[in-house]
């Protein structure tokens, strides 16, 4: 949820409307494991309502998320979304996959 969280703050900082923080796919990284499309409550009901806390809040969120950026990007105009760069993997399946990698090479 931080994370997301903070990837949503940056793009409101950006001054991004609804419509594109869904299309900027923040919370892809987890829609392996915790997205739905279909169901009581979906990814895009979650980004919906974590839009409009952060957009109702957006003082204490941008403060939040500037704690938590390095000190040398704070000098730059425009700070970095941390963890986009990363695998479009869900963490949960690159670590079972990692094991299983493991698990193979050992002969087992």
């Amino acid at each position: 949820m931080t994370i997301i969280a903070d990837r949503v703050t940056q793009l409101v900082l950006e001054g991004k409307t609804v419509e594109q923080v869904k299309a900027a796919n923040v919370s892809i990284d987890y829609d392996g494991v915790y997205g739905a499309t279909t169901g009581p409550w979906t990814t895009d009901m979650f980004i919906d309502a974590v839009y409009r806390e952060i957009k109702a809040n957006t003082a204490p969120w941008r403060a939040r998320l500037l704690r938590n950026v390095p000190a040398d990007e704070l000098r730059s105009s425009r700070p970095v979304l941390h963890g986009l760069a990363r695998s479009r993997q869900p963490a949960r399946r690159r670590h079972a996959r990692r094991a299983a990698i493991r698990w193979k090479a050992s002969g087992r």
